[in-house]
């Protein structure tokens, strides 16, 4: 979680799973090394963690402790 990708907000470790915060509801997950993108169950399309290479497409190339939207141009 050194770069967020737990997206509770925190870069603390932690030993079991913690819940996703400021996120809609998912249908789908899936998560890198240090990033996890998630599809809305309404839709869109939700990344956080690291963004060093443009992971999460939102352009901003930060890391991302909570749920971004990455814009529709991006997927």
């Amino acid at each position: 979680n050194d770069k967020g990708q737990l997206g509770d907000n925190t870069v603390d470790d932690r030993p079991l799973p913690v819940p996703v915060l400021g996120s809609p509801n998912f249908e789908h997950l899936s998560c890198g090394e240090e990033h996890c993108c998630a599809i809305g169950t309404r839709g869109g399309v939700f990344c956080w963690g690291e963004n060093s290479s443009g992971q999460l497409g939102d352009g901003s190339g930060s890391p991302q402790r909570l749920p971004v939207a990455a814009p529709p141009t991006a997927y």
